[in-house]
């Protein structure tokens, strides 16, 4: 954690984060080993406005180029965390992006014994990093009916962002889930996935 911030740093972090706080984020989202900084301050200043690019680290990251069209799907009916992360592994593997689906799978389940990767607000951001991937990418998922999950606020998910991420990619993986998370913070944004009926629009969200 960046020896840096404050306490009063991170009330204003989490004053601008309605529905995850950093520390939470952090906790939950990524295990605590793997936590170099506060995740939402490598694109947020302590008051919540979103820093200039040259300030963040590196070129904007585009979420439409991460998640590939044919790893999104709406309403299917899965009954549990495990058959969603098969189905999700599986789209990225016939995309392309992970060689061995069941071994990133299984990476991405060892994963979730580590943390809980359940928001609020019925979103869950699971995350693979292995070998088998050969680029980072996004799969998602909305649910016909929600499902149990280990989240934050105890409710189920019916929203799910699945990372993959290669091998030794630690900054990409930071990178996306600030990414990510920045459009997800936005109320509108989690109301308009209810709603949403084309992958166009889900593209226009992020």
């Amino acid at each position: 954690m960046n020896s840096a911030l404050k306490s009063g740093d991170r009330l204003s972090v989490r004053k601008y984060l309605p529905f995850a706080s950093v520390p939470f984020w952090g906790q939950f989202i990524m295990p605590p080993h793997e936590i170099r900084e506060p995740v939402f301050l490598l694109y947020c200043d302590c008051k919540g406005k979103r820093l200039p690019q040259k300030k963040q680290g590196g070129e904007e990251m585009n979420l439409r180029e991460l998640l590939n069209e044919s790893c999104i799907s709406f309403d299917l009916l899965l009954d549990s965390k495990e058959a969603v992360l098969r189905t999700l592994s599986q789209d990225l593997n016939r995309a392309g992006i992970v060689e061995d689906p069941d071994r990133f799978r299984k990476a991405v389940e060892y994963r979730e014994t580590l943390s809980e990767t359940g928001l609020e607000e019925g979103i869950a951001i699971p995350q693979g990093i292995d070998a088998t991937v050969s680029k980072a990418a996004i799969a998602y998922v909305r649910l016909a009916v929600p499902i149990e999950w280990e989240s934050m606020d105890g409710k189920p998910v019916r929203h799910v962002f699945l990372l993959a991420i290669p091998e030794n990619g630690d900054k990409v993986h930071i990178r996306m889930l600030s990414e990510l998370a920045m459009h997800l913070i936005r109320k509108e944004t989690r109301d308009a996935l209810n709603c949403i009926k084309t992958k166009e629009e889900l593209y226009g969200l992020l």
